[in-house]
C-alpha cells in the first residue's frame, strides 16, 4: 500500500501538469481536477465496499489484479490527456473550449481513481481478515498510504522528474508497482512467470516509450515543428517553428515569438523615452525577442539585468536568437554580454519578485515583459505586491512600464474592467499614473509627474531608429481624443477591483474575456459574479455550512462531520496551493510537495489518535476548536506574507506548515469519528471514506473559481471558521 500510495500522488501530479497546459496553466481549474479525483475515488471506495470478502486468497487476488490495472492506467491516463489536448487546443498556444475541455478535465482521470478507491477498500479489507477492527485496519491503511505519498513526492521530485520526461516518469512508476506485485502474495510456482512477464513489458516499454512521447508531443503540436521539449519545475516549455517564425510555448500557451519586432519596440520605447535619462535598466522577462537590442539603442544606458523566472528558457537563448535576424548583435555567453562602451547585460535566472525584495542596485526603468496574466504565475507581476516591490528598487524618477493588448475604437466591458483594475492596482502604488491608448495599452507609472507629450521630442533628439513607433505614427495613436476616449471608459468600469495575491481579480477577468472571445455560453454564470461582493458569498457560504452542522442527528451528524473536515481541510489546500501560486510561481513543481507534507501530517495525526486514548466525543470538539484556532492563524500569517511583513523564505514554510497541519487535523478526526460512528461491529467504513472524499470534493470544486478569485482568502477562512465553530459546540453531542 505504500508504494500504491507513491504511485496515486504521483500519478495525480502527472495528471495535473498536463491538465493545466490543456487550460494554458490556469490554475483556477486545479480545484476541479483535484476534486474530480476525490470523487472517482470515492466512488470507487462505496463500489469497493460491496465486493464480497472472500477470505485469504481471493482477496490477495483482487487486490494484485485491481493493482496491475491502476498500474496499467497511469502511463495510458497520460497518452489520454495528450489526446485531448491535440484535439480541443486548435490552434496551439489558443484557449480550448470551456466546457468540453472541462468535461474531459472531470472525466479522463475517472478509471485510474475508481480502481484506485476499489483498490483502498480491499487493502482495507485484507487488513481486517487478519484480525484487525475494521476502524483500526481502515485507519492503518490511510496511514499507510499517506507514507507512501510522502514517499512519491520525494521519489518524484528529486528523482523521476529531473531525469526524465513526464510520460517516461509514469511509466517507471508502473513498472515499480509491477515489480513489487512479484512477491504479492508471494507463491514460488508462480513467481518465474511473473518475472518472465515483467522482464517482457519492462523491455517493450523501455524500447518504445520514447518514441511515443515524441510522437504524442508532436500531435497537440501539429503545423509545428517541434524544435526542443522541457519540463522545468514552474511548467512544460515547448520550442516550436512555423515557416519563418520561432515560438516559445509555456504551459500550452504562447510565451513569444521571433522575430516581433512591432511587439517589442512598443513594450521597450514607451516607457524608455518617458524617461529623461534613463542609465539603469531591469528588464523582468521577455528577455529573449529582441527587447535587449531595442534598450540597447540608447546611447544613456549602462546596465541592463535580464530577469527570467526560469532557467529553461535561459537555456534557450541560443536557440531562439539563431532565429533572429538581429541576433547576431549579441555575444553568445549565457550568463553576460557587453555591448557598446562600457555596457553590460546580464542575464539573470531568478524570480521578479524575489530579486526586487533583495536588489541592491536601483533602477531608471523597469519593464515587465510579461504575457497577459492569464493565470496565477504571470499575474504575480501585475498585483500590488509587486508593485511595491517595483517601487523600492527604483530611483528618484524611475518608471515601472508594461503594455496589455487592449483596441483603438472599441474597448469591451471586460477590457475595461482590466485596465481600470490595472491602473487602480498601480495607482494604490505610486502618485501618478499613465495609460495610452493603442492596440496594446501602455501603462507607465512612477512618482514623478509623468509628461506623455515629451516623447516626440526625446525620440528625435535621441536618434533611436525604429520601424513602428515612429513620428508618422504617434501623433494619431496618442490624439487628445483618443486619449480621452480610453479615460471615460476606464472611468465607467464599475465592475474593476485592485489585484492582489489574496485575490487575483485580474487572472479571473482574464479568463472570462479569453472565454467570452471563443463564445464560450458556459462562461456567462463566471460572469455573472464580476459585481458580486465577497460578503453575499460569505453569508450564504456560512448559513448552508451551519444549516449541515444543525439538521444532523445520530449516525448524520458522523457522516455531516467527516463531510466538513474534508470540504474544509481541502478547500483550505486549494488556498494554500493558489495562493502560494501567487506568492512564489513555484507550484508545478511544489504541487507534489505541498500534497505530500498535507498527506504526511494525515499520516502522523492518524498514527497518533490510533495509539491515543481518551475521551472521543471531547477529542473531536478539540479537533473543530483547532480548525478554528488553525484557520485563523493562517489568515493572519497570509496577510504578514501579503504585506511583505514576512520574508521569501518563511513564507514558504508558512504554506507547508498550514498543508501540514491541515493534513494532521484530517488524519486524527478520521479514526475517531470511525471509532464513535462504527463502534467495531464490523461495519465497513467505505461509506465515511466517501463522505470525506466528497466534501473535499465540493470543497475543490469550488475552491479555485468560487471562493478564491470572488471571496478571497479572508473571507473564505472566516465561514470556514463559523463552520468548525458551530460543530465543536452540536456534533459530539449526536454522535
Amino acid at each position: 500500500m505504500i508504494l500504491l500510495g507513491a504511485c496515486a500522488v504521483s500519478a495525480q501530479t502527472l495528471f495535473a501538469r498536463e491538465i493545466l497546459a490543456l487550460f494554458s496553466g490556469t490554475e483556477f481549474v486545479i480545484g476541479l481536477v483535484m476534486a474530480a479525483w476525490l470523487f472517482w475515488i470515492g466512488m470507487g471506495g462505496i463500489i469497493g465496499g460491496k465486493l464480497k470478502c472472500f477470505g485469504g486468497k481471493a482477496d490477495f487476488e483482487q487486490f494484485f489484479v485491481v493493482s496491475i490495472l491502476v498500474a496499467v492506467l497511469l502511463p495510458s491516463t497520460i497518452l489520454a490527456i495528450r489526446g485531448a489536448r491535440s484535439i480541443l487546443v486548435n490552434p496551439p498556444g489558443s484557449l480550448p473550449s470551456l466546457g468540453s475541455s472541462l468535461l474531459v478535465s472531470v472525466t479522463i482521470t475517472a478509471p485510474f481513481c475508481f480502481f484506485y478507491g476499489v483498490l483502498y477498500n480491499i487493502a482495507s479489507k485484507l487488513w481486517k481478515s487478519s484480525g484487525e477492527t475494521i476502524s483500526s485496519s481502515a485507519s492503518r491503511v490511510y496511514i499507510y498510504e499517506s507514507v507512501g505519498s510522502v514517499f512519491g513526492a520525494l521519489l518524484f521530485s528529486f528523482l523521476l522528474i529531473v531525469l526524465l520526461p513526464q510520460f517516461l516518469a509514469a511509466l517507471t512508476l508502473s513498472l515499480l508497482v509491477f515489480s513489487a506485485l512479484l512477491f504479492v502474495p508471494f507463491d514460488r510456482r508462480t513467481f518465474a512467470k511473473r518475472a518472465l512477464v515483467f522482464s517482457a513489458v519492462s523491455f517493450a516499454i523501455i524500447f518504445f516509450s520514447r518514441g511515443i512521447d515524441r510522437y504524442t508531443m508532436g500531435q497537440i503540436f501539429r503545423g509545428y515543428r517541434i524544435e526542443d521539449v522541457q519540463f522545468s519545475k514552474y511548467g512544460e516549455i515547448v520550442l516550436a517553428s512555423h515557416k519563418e517564425e520561432l515560438t516559445v510555448f509555456s504551459q500550452g500557451s504562447r510565451l513569444l515569438s521571433v522575430p516581433e519586432p512591432e511587439r517589442v519596440e512598443e513594450i521597450v520605447h514607451i516607457p524608455m523615452l518617458l524617461n529623461s535619462n534613463p542609465r539603469d535598466i531591469l528588464l523582468v522577462g521577455g528577455s529573449l525577442g529582441g527587447s535587449v537590442y531595442e534598450i540597447l539603442k540608447y546611447r544613456s544606458v549602462r546596465r541592463v539585468d535580464c530577469l527570467e523566472l526560469d532557467k529553461k528558457i535561459l537555456n534557450l537563448k541560443q536557440k531562439v536568437e539563431s532565429w533572429s535576424k538581429r541576433g547576431a548583435f549579441f555575444d553568445r555567453n549565457d550568463r553576460r554580454e557587453t555591448a557598446g562602451s562600457g555596457v553590460v547585460v546580464s542575464y539573470i535566472h531568478s524570480d521578479g519578485r524575489f530579486f526586487l525584495g533583495k536588489a541592491k542596485n536601483k533602477y531608471d526603468v523597469i519593464i515587465v515583459n510579461a504575457p497577459p496574466p492569464m493565470n496565477l504565475q504571470i499575474n504575480r507581476y501585475y498585483t500590488v505586491q509587486f508593485f511595491r516591490e517595483a517601487k523600492r528598487a527604483l530611483k528618484k524618477g524611475g518608471l515601472i512600464g508594461f503594455i496589455h493588448p487592449s483596441s483603438e475604437n472599441f474597448v469591451t466591458f471586460e477590457q475595461a474592467a482590466i485596465l481600470r483594475s490595472l491602473e487602480m492596482t498601480l495607482a494604490s502604488v505610486f502618485k501618478h499614473v499613465v495609460v495610452l491608448p493603442g492596440t496594446s495599452a501602455h501603462f507607465v507609472a512612477g512618482d514623478d509627474t509623468i509628461d506623455t507629450g515629451v516623447i516626440l521630442e526625446r525620440l528625435r533628439k535621441r536618434g533611436i531608429k525604429t520601424r513602428f513607433i515612429n513620428v508618422n505614427y504617434l501623433p494619431y495613436r496618442f490624439s487628445k481624443e483618443r486619449i480621452a476616449y480610453l479615460d471615460s471608459v476606464l472611468r465607467s468600469a464599475s465592475a474593476a477591483r485592485v489585484n492582489n495575491d489574496n485575490r487575483p481579480f485580474v487572472s479571473f477577468l482574464e479568463l472570462l474575456l479569453e472565454g467570452r472571445k471563443m463564445q464560450f455560453g458556459s462562461i456567462e454564470i463566471l460572469g455573472r459574479l464580476i459585481n458580486v461582493r465577497p460578503r453575499i458569498p460569505f453569508v450564504l457560504t456560512s448559513l448552508i455550512l451551519l444549516m449541515i452542522v444543525l439538521v444532523s442527528r445520530k449516525r448524520n451528524a458522523a457522516r455531516a462531520g467527516v463531510w466538513i473536515v474534508g470540504f474544509t481541510s481541502f478547500l483550505l489546500e486549494i488556498l494554500v496551493l493558489l495562493q502560494f501560486q501567487s506568492f512564489s510561481g513555484l507550484l508545478y513543481h511544489a504541487f507534489i510537495l505541498l500534497t505530500a507534507v498535507f498527506m504526511a501530517g494525515a499520516a502522523i495525526g492518524a498514527y497518533l489518535l490510533l495509539r491515543l486514548d481518551g475521551q472521543r466525543k471531547r477529542q473531536l470538539a478539540t479537533m473543530h476548536a483547532a480548525f478554528v484556532a488553525g484557520i485563523g492563524v493562517f489568515l493572519i500569517l497570509s496577510r504578514g506574507i501579503s504585506n511583505g511583513n514576512i520574508p521569501y523564505p518563511a513564507g514558504i514554510s508558512v504554506f507547508m506548515g498550514v498543508s501540514f497541519a491541515a493534513g494532521f487535523l484530517t488524519g486524527s478526526y478520521y479514526p475517531v469519528v470511525l471509532s464513535l460512528a462504527l463502534k467495531d461491529k464490523g461495519m465497513v467504513p467505505s461509506e465515511y471514506y466517501a463522505w470525506d472524499l466528497f466534501g473535499a470534493c465540493v470543497g475543490g470544486a469550488t475552491g479555485g473559481v468560487l471562493f478564491f478569485p470572488i471571496m478571497g482568502v479572508v473571507w473564505t477562512g472566516i465561514s470556514l471558521m463559523v463552520a468548525h465553530l458551530a460543530a465543536m459546540i452540536f456534533l459530539p453531542r449526536r454522535i
